[in-house]
C-alpha cells in the first residue's frame, strides 16, 4: 500500500500540510501534504479540470485543482488515484535510474547528425514537412510540437534509445502538425506510418 487513508491520515494528523498563499497568476493557494514518504503539492488554480502528475525525477505528486475544490474532494481524490501514483512513481524512479548523469557532448552531436536523414525520410514519407527542428534535454516528454509554427522539438536522451523508438517519436510529433492533440484521428494517422507503437511507446517509458 502506498500510504494509509488520507482521510484516516487527516483525522489522525498523520498528514503534515504547509499553507501557503501565492499571489501569481492563475494561482490561488498552494498546500503541501507530507503523507509517509510521498509529497503531494496541491494547487488551487484557475482552471476548469482537476490534473494529477507525478514530475520527474524524483516523483513528486502534483496536482492542480479548481477554484473553490474542496480540500476534503482533493483528497478523496488522491485516495482513489494511490496505485496509479505509486505505479507512477515507481516509473520515474525508474526512468531517472536509467538515464545516463554524464553526457558526451561529441556523442551528442553525432546523433544528432544522424537522426537528420531519418527524420527527412518521415518528412518525405507523411507528406509533412516541419519549419526548425531542435534538440535539447528534457525531464517529462520525448518530444513536443508546435503545431501553428511546424517547429519541432526532440529530447537528447533519445540518442540512448533504440532507432525504432527514435522513429516512433519522429512519426508522433510529425502527426502533430495535423493534429495538435491526442484525437482518434491522431492516433490512426500515427497507427499507419507505425502499427506497433503501442509496444514502442511502452518500450519508451519502461526502461
Amino acid at each position: 500500500m502506498l500510504v494509509p487513508s488520507l482521510a484516516d491520515s487527516c483525522r489522525t494528523r498523520s498528514v503534515k500540510r504547509l499553507i501557503s498563499t501565492k499571489y501569481m497568476k492563475g494561482i490561488s493557494e498552494i498546500r503541501h501534504y507530507q503523507i509517509g514518504e510521498v509529497q503531494v503539492v496541491v494547487m488551487w488554480k484557475n482552471v476548469r479540470n482537476v490534473s494529477l502528475k507525478v514530475a520527474p525525477p524524483d516523483g513528486q505528486v502534483r496536482m492542480s485543482v479548481p477554484l473553490g475544490y474542496s480540500e476534503a474532494k482533493a483528497l478523496q481524490l488522491l485516495e482513489s488515484k494511490r496505485d496509479w501514483i505509486g505505479q507512477a512513481i515507481s516509473k520515474v524512479k525508474r526512468r531517472a535510474e536509467a538515464t545516463p548523469t554524464k553526457h558526451d557532448p561529441a556523442m551528442l552531436r553525432a546523433w544528432a547528425e544522424e537522426f537528420k536523414p531519418i527524420f527527412e525520410k518521415w518528412e518525405q514519407r507523411m507528406q509533412l514537412q516541419a519549419s526548425k527542428v531542435v534538440f535539447k534535454m528534457m525531464t517529462s516528454r520525448w518530444g513536443s510540437c508546435q503545431s501553428k509554427t511546424r517547429v519541432l522539438t526532440f529530447n537528447l536522451m533519445l540518442a540512448y534509445k533504440p532507432r525504432e523508438c527514435v522513429e516512433y517519436v519522429i512519426i508522433h510529433e510529425l502527426a502533430h502538425i495535423v493534429h495538435p492533440n491526442h484525437s482518434k484521428d491522431f492516433w490512426n494517422l500515427v497507427a499507419q506510418y507505425c502499427p506497433n507503437y503501442r509496444r514502442l511507446r511502452h518500450l519508451l517509458n519502461n526502461p
